[in-house]
């Protein structure tokens, strides 16, 4: 049987890439194109390992199956942004100005890895549990990290102590990942996508500020 030489780079690309990149990085870019075009159940390890140029026992040795291949392609998404939340330096103390700027790489990460987050949005509904569990697990740290610093806020007075921070970072990257899904089937909606982050940000910030704030 002839095998397709059909490369899913042409219709998902990779973010770019240095010619000597790893074989783990090129699984993990790899696994995600194929992932977001065959779902989770079609996607399979050999396929995986060819849209990658490496060999099937590769892909084994450095992930042994291919449900911790996605773990890892998920965790890979989310670790540029655990990465900026991580650097203290990046917060201004200004809650508005902070939320903006994690709006953008929160929304990056979002587009990056758009035909990805679809796939498992639509998977979920068949998977609920596993595709739930391999979400949590990859956004565990930005998510954690974005909480504390909700609460570095609230200790200064920045937000109402009423509020549930856990609740409250929840519901501001779902108005996000919102925008997201919804902007390819709005192509006028009146404003753009920056204008849209603004607003979150706006209307979350109003939401959740303290009137005694000292910013």
């Amino acid at each position: 049987m002839q095998v397709s030489t059909y490369m899913l780079s042409d219709a998902f690309p990779a973010p770019k890439k240095c010619s000597s990149a790893s074989s783990r990085d090129r699984l993990l870019e790899a696994a995600a194109r194929v992932f977001a075009h065959d779902g989770l159940q079609g996607a399979t390890t050999r396929r995986i390992a060819q849209e990658a140029g490496v060999n099937e026992v590769t892909l084994f040795r450095l992930f042994q199956n291919k449900e911790r291949l996605l773990a890892a392609v998920l965790e890979r998404a989310a670790a540029a942004q655990a990465d900026s939340l991580a650097d203290a330096t990046l917060w201004t103390g200004d809650l508005a100005r902070d939320l903006e700027r994690y709006a953008k790489t929160f929304n990056a990460m979002l587009e990056e890895n758009e035909h990805l987050i679809r796939t498992l949005i639509g998977e979920a509904r068949r998977y609920p549990e596993h595709a739930r569990q391999l979400i949590i697990d990859a956004v565990r740290s930005s998510r954690e990290r974005f909480i504390a610093y909700l609460e570095a806020a609230a200790s200064r007075g920045a937000i109402r102590p009423d509020v549930d921070l856990a609740a409250a970072a929840d519901a501001f990257t779902g108005m996000l990942l919102s925008g997201m899904l919804r902007r390819p089937n709005y192509r006028r909606p009146g404003y753009s996508a920056a204008t849209y982050l603004s607003t979150c940000v706006d209307i979350f910030v109003c939401g959740i500020r303290s009137g005694k704030t000292t910013e």
